[in-house]
């Protein structure tokens, strides 16, 4: 039983950390929900049998981060409440940071004009093996962030979720001093805008 749950453990964070909530566009709550139900499946691969019929909206993206999250005014505020420390963009684009939102004390999301989000999550572990998505995923390439391994994908067609094809904006996740990191695009911004802000967070 311990075995199994350091296994889901593991999982959960590679799904975060390597642009499931980007990439699908579902929240996370309802990805650890999925994880519960198709537990066997992800033992035997990190790609998501996720249904995303009804999470590729913007509105139900932004819907499901402010139901399971607290909204909170200020940076400042934000690092009261989590147990580590972050780095934010020092250089958006014009992309003004419009909402701060931290689930369970342990998730940051930063929203940016134009639907641009970057998301925190703490690695509760090794930084699991991007390989296993980047063999499986012909839609997504490796690229490098700050210095740091990431997985980047152009705004199109996503596959290999296990759904068919959906329809997703660009994305980049990667990690970084025990954190998993994503952003991502529900506008269609390309990796390169969205690389360009990445590499100016400090």
């Amino acid at each position: 039983m311990t075995n199994t749950l350091v296994q889901n453990k593991k999982h959960i964070a590679l799904i975060v950390a390597l642009g499931i909530l980007l990439a699908a566009l579902v929240c996370i709550q309802q990805l650890r929900v999925q994880v519960d139900k198709d537990s066997a499946f992800y033992q035997k691969s990190s790609i998501p049998k996720a249904n995303l019929s009804s999470s590729l909206s913007r509105g139900s993206i932004q819907e499901d981060i402010e139901a399971h999250s607290v909204k909170v005014s200020s940076i400042e505020e934000a690092k009261k409440l989590l147990s580590y420390d972050f780095p934010v963009p020092t250089d958006t684009n014009g992309h003004d940071l419009i909402g701060i939102y931290v689930e369970d004390k342990k998730v940051l999301y930063l929203r940016y004009k134009d639907d641009i989000y970057i998301v925190y999550h703490q690695l509760e572990g090794p930084e699991p093996d991007m390989n296993e998505v980047l063999t499986k995923r012909s839609d997504v390439f490796e690229t490098t962030i700050r210095g740091h391994r990431a997985i980047a994908g152009e705004p199109g067609q996503m596959k290999g979720l296990g759904v068919g094809e959906v329809r997703a904006g660009g994305q980049i996740s990667w990690f970084e001093n025990g954190l998993d990191l994503a952003i991502y695009s529900l506008k269609g911004a390309k990796v390169g805008e969205l690389k360009n802000i990445a590499e100016s967070m400090k």
